[in-house]
């Protein structure tokens, strides 16, 4: 399986569990078009959690293929910028960080305030 499939399955999902997501397009693209920044992960996921927003990138690998050293270094500044950033190969590793995080049954996740 190639890794667009799998991104697919892991937004669907998210989006299930009202997480805003976005699919990153780094590099340049066509006609001169200035993307993320080369090593930026396949997708950014949102959710309010608690009091804060929870921020998590989710590079995407399929099969035996391993982040680039550009991807690393990014994850790198990423981490050291106080973000969370996993590597995942499946939909299943993806559940198994989500999990944890869900609020107990009963428990409601903080409104926005209307202005």
């Amino acid at each position: 399986m190639t890794e667009t499939p799998i991104q697919k399955q892991i937004i669907d999902y998210l989006r299930a569990m009202d997480f805003l997501v976005f699919r990153q397009n780094a590099g340049r693209g066509r006609y001169n078009q200035h993307l993320a920044p080369n090593g930026t992960p396949d997708l950014q996921a949102v959710k309010r959690h608690r009091k804060k927003p929870l921020v998590v990138w989710i590079e995407v690998k399929a099969g035996k293929n391993k982040p680039t050293a550009e991807q690393r270094e990014m994850h790198d500044e990423l981490r050291a910028a106080g973000q969370i950033v996993i590597t995942v190969r499946s939909l299943d590793e993806v559940r198994e960080w989500v999990e944890p995080i869900r609020p107990p049954t009963g428990e409601q996740f903080p409104q926005e305030v209307q202005r």
